[in-house]
């Protein structure tokens, strides 16, 4: 009779989108008619990577991804050469605890020119996990895990150097969409400079192939010591954009919490 709402939003176009843009939004009341932002000035693609799907977590923490600013971390003209900010490519994690309504906790961070720091000791808004290109849409699984379907991008962008790794101009090979199951502080693959990752995906540490590994890097490239691969790969281009746990009978049961 009294429903509480938290819902994801950013500027209503898919070009030439204004960076900043993303926000959470709280609604309440019996017709949601009391409507206040909580977070503001969240970062915002060119195009349709935007602030995502929120699910409230099992800590009721409320849990959303953030996409990235680019294709495979760095600047690219694909992506209108925008670079990746501190909260890009995350799941970040918003404690309800210390929200206010009607005093919006301003999120622009350091490197951006703002003040908001998601590693400070009381920080209401922090980065659960990093490396997420594009996820779009959380599962907290009855089994305790954090399962994240999330977009890999196409051929042509740029991936950072790093201390450890050169820079991949034009990567020549398209991405596969990932699920991912996610433990707090996980690397899952998209550079960010901002937060000190750099490898894409796995790297190359051997000649010999193995999932998730980035073959235009030299060999002996090793991945991000935080680096956690994927557990399971739809392929290209699937467009792998929400998740669900079945509960139910159906089958006789082979698909309860499939």
């Amino acid at each position: 009779t009294d429903p509480i709402v938290w819902a994801s939003n950013s500027a209503f176009t898919f070009n030439n989108a204004p960076d900043f843009a993303g926000k959470i939004t709280r609604l309440e009341g019996p017709d949601l008619e009391n409507v206040g932002d909580v977070v503001i000035h969240l970062p915002r693609s060119i195009r349709d990577h935007m602030t995502n799907q929120p699910s409230i977590g099992q800590d009721g923490a409320l849990y959303f991804p953030q996409g990235s600013s680019s294709s495979y971390g760095w600047p690219d003209e694909i992506w209108g050469m925008r670079r990746e900010h501190l909260l890009n490519a995350t799941i970040l994690r918003l404690d309800l605890s210390k929200v206010t309504p009607g005093h919006p906790i301003d999120a622009l961070t350091l490197d951006a020119g703002g003040q908001y720091n998601p590693y400070a000791p009381d920080a209401p808004l922090t980065i659960y996990a990093t490396g997420l290109r594009n996820a779009y849409d959380l599962c907290w699984h009855s089994n305790g895990h954090l399962y994240v379907p999330t977009n890999g991008s196409s051929a042509g962008g740029n991936a950072p150097a790093g201390p450890a790794s050169p820079p991949i101009k034009d990567v020549s090979t398209a991405e596969d969409d990932w699920l991912f199951k996610i433990r707090k502080g996980a690397y899952c693959g998209h550079p960010n400079p901002e937060q000190n990752h750099f490898v894409l995906n796995g790297g190359h540490p051997t000649a010999a192939y193995t999932f998730g590994e980035t073959f235009q890097y030299p060999i002996g490239t090793l991945p991000d010591p935080a680096f956690v691969p994927a557990c399971f790969s739809f392929g290209k281009h699937a467009s792998a954009d929400g998740v669900v746990e079945y509960l139910g009978n159906a089958f006789h049961g082979k698909l309860n919490h499939k």
